[in-house]
Formats: C-alpha cells, sequence, structure tokens
C-alpha cells in the first residue's frame, strides 16, 4: 500500500438526494502516491493507484504532470502493477518498478522521456526494490533477498520443515519470514545501448537487513542504514538507553 493516500469520497445524487456510500462505490477511487518532482523542476511523476472490480485488487500505474498546473495528467506507462517512479539525474529517463504478474517478482524498468516501450533493466528470481540512481547516471543502487541458491538447481532432497527459532517468525501479508533471507545492496549498470536486462552485482552481505540507500555526492561510494541487532523482540534493555542500534555504514565502489 502507498505510505500517503489522497481519497475525496463524493457522495451520488439521486433524485430523492445523496445516497449513503456503498461498497461498489470504493471502485470509483483514485489516488495518488510517491510523487516525485523532475530535476528541473518542471514535471512530476507519480502512481495512480485505483481499485479493480475485477480481481477485487489494486492497480498502479505511472503518471506525469507539468508543475504549473496548464495542462492534464498524461499516462506514461500501461502495465496495472507500475510504481516507485524515480528520475534519471538529467531527467531524460524514469526508472520504476514493475511486476509483470500477479505472482511474479518485481523487477527495474527504464523509460525513455522521449517515448518507446520500457525496457527491462533487472532480472532477479526474488526482484528488485526501488532504483536510486547514482549521480552520473550511470549506475542504479537497489535492494533485493537475492540468494546464490536461487539460481542454483533445485535440490531434491531439501527438507521442506521449517525450524522456528526466533519468536518473530512470519509478517501480515508476506507469510512466513526466512530468516536467512536479507534486503542487501545491489548495483546495476545503465547501458542505454542494450536491449535486454543487465547483470546485476550484490554489494552487500551478511545477516542484517540494509535500506535508505544514498550515493555520496561523487559516486564514489553508498551511504546505507542497517539494524545490528539479531532479534529486536528477544533483546533485553539492561541500561536505561535503547538497546536498539541503528547504524549508518558506507560501501566504496
Amino acid at each position: 500500500m502507498p505510505r500517503f493516500l489522497l481519497l475525496v469520497a463524493l457522495a451520488a445524487l439521486t433524485p430523492s438526494g445523496p445516497r449513503p456510500i456503498t461498497s461498489h462505490d470504493l471502485y470509483q477511487f483514485k489516488w495518488v502516491a510517491d510523487p516525485r518532482i523532475s530535476p528541473d523542476g518542471s514535471l512530476a511523476a507519480y502512481t495512480l493507484v485505483q481499485v479493480a472490480e475485477k480481481g477485487d485488487k489494486y492497480e498502479t500505474s505511472l503518471w506525469v504532470v507539468a508543475m504549473d498546473g496548464k495542462s492534464a495528467p498524461r499516462r506514461l506507462t500501461a502495465g496495472t502493477r507500475d510504481g516507485a517512479p524515480r528520475w534519471s539525474p538529467d531527467g531524460r529517463m524514469i526508472a520504476f518498478v514493475r511486476t509483470a504478474t500477479d505472482t511474479g517478482a518485481a523487477q527495474i524498468y527504464l523509460l525513455s522521456l522521449t517515448g518507446g516501450e520500457p525496457r527491462k533493466l533487472t532480472d532477479l528470481a526474488k526482484g528488485a526494490g526501488a532504483a536510486i540512481w547514482s549521480p552520473d547516471g550511470r549506475t542504479i543502487a537497489f535492494t533485493s533477498s537475492q540468494l546464490p541458491s536461487d539460481t542454483a538447481p533445485p535440490d531434491k532432497d531439501k527438507s521442506d520443515v521449517h525450524v522456528v527459532t526466533r519468536a518473530a517468525y512470519r509478517d501480515n501479508d508476506r507469510g512466513w519470514d526466512d530468516p536467512i533471507r536479507h534486503d542487501h545492496i545491489w548495483t546495476v549498470d545503465v547501458d542505454l545501448g542494450a536491449d535486454g536486462p543487465a547483470k546485476a552485482r550484490a554489494v552487500t552481505s551478511g545477516n542484517y537487513d540494509e535500506d535508505d540507500i544514498q550515493w555520496s555526492r561523487d559516486g564514489s561510494q553508498i551511504l546505507f542504514l542497517s539494524d545490528r541487532v539479531t532479534s529486536r523482540t528477544m533483546t533485553i534493555r539492561t541500561t536505561t538507553r535503547s538497546p536498539w542500534r541503528r547504524r549508518a555504514a558506507r560501501w566504496r565502489r
């Protein structure tokens, strides 16, 4: 779900006056999420969210609108699971995340503002998070929970039994929380001349998650945040200070 929702509900008028809202009216709602202003400040890209009556699900698409408000918004993508638009530093392209199918993994796509179809940039079994452009526009950083075993041949002898050793072992909407799978930082080169996906590289590893990625101004380093605790639910406070350690770290190219 988007972090910020803007809903406007108008009562439907009937000859006898306004009627109470019904569940069917939910399908008329549309709202804006994740707005991003272009580098030159002239345009804003955003995700339009609406409820699809068929399938009882949310559909998302990318739109762009002029910041002066003098023209109507126009749709950028034809997909129904597109989101997280991110402008390139020169403002000529938008990287976004698309989920091709209901059960598929989200991947990063590139869309030129001059026209043409979006190009798929990543192809990871566990998908990719929102794109973070490097200052020179040649590299994109993102997070993924991909493991080397995800691309290995299936192990027929591997047991499907889950051994729970932590108090927090599942999440709403996600189900089973795999303790060996973490969100790590990956990078992928932006080759404008390529036709297919590029090879992505993991630049962090270990037993902790990383997020809030930021490039340094010269593009030589990536700064990120990480919780360096094994389990929040099992940490015991022994002093008056908080036991949670939210650390800022960096990675050099």
